[in-house]
């Protein structure tokens, strides 16, 4: 025996899993461990917050170090670059519960957004794609408020207020806002 295989740990035998009790649902089980998911998101948030202050900032801000323009740019565009890696790695990640769900189907919202209204070009194509972008943001929003009202988070919690805004969701009460 050699001395690798002498300092090896004896591995665990597999334990065989039955099927679930009765009156099991899986939306009832709490994982321990913290969700990677809605940690990104978080952070996605929180990378756009910062970037939106550093652009805010006026140049020639001076803080004891004299930030110069350029500098300012080069943090912005660190957050806008970090939130965009972010939100593409949360899309690579299976949702495991409703919150998660949740917050993928901001960020769907989003991008469809971005979609829909990167293609119109022509008036034909605008109505259409309104038309399109109406119908998508009833269905998607439905599924969204269902999905936070079960999972007990609103958007803000989750970091997609910005993603899935207020103001875009049909659902909304506008006496509300």
């Amino acid at each position: 025996m050699n001395a690798i295989a002498a300092r090896a740990r004896p591995r665990p035998a597999l334990c065989k899993v039955g099927a679930p009790p009765e009156g099991f649902s899986p939306k009832l089980v709490k994982t321990p461990q913290p969700s990677l998911l809605l940690a990104m998101a978080k952070e996605a948030a929180a990378a756009v917050v910062l970037q939106d202050e550093f652009s805010a900032l006026p140049e020639g801000v001076d803080n004891g170090d004299s930030i110069t323009a350029r500098r300012l740019d080069n943090a912005a565009e660190m957050h806008r670059v970090r939130a965009e890696a972010l939100r593409a790695a949360i899309s690579s990640l299976p949702a495991q519960d409703l919150a998660e769900g949740a917050v993928q189907l901001a960020y769907g919202i989003d991008r469809l957004g971005v979609l829909v209204d990167c293609a119109t070009f022509s008036e034909n194509v605008k109505d259409l794609a309104r038309e399109h972008r109406e119908a998508l943001d009833r269905l998607l929003f439905s599924v969204l408020r269902l999905l936070e009202r079960e999972a007990g988070v609103s958007r803000a919690a989750l970091g997609t207020h910005e993603l899935a805004p207020e103001h875009l969701d049909p659902w909304a009460d506008p006496r509300e806002g």
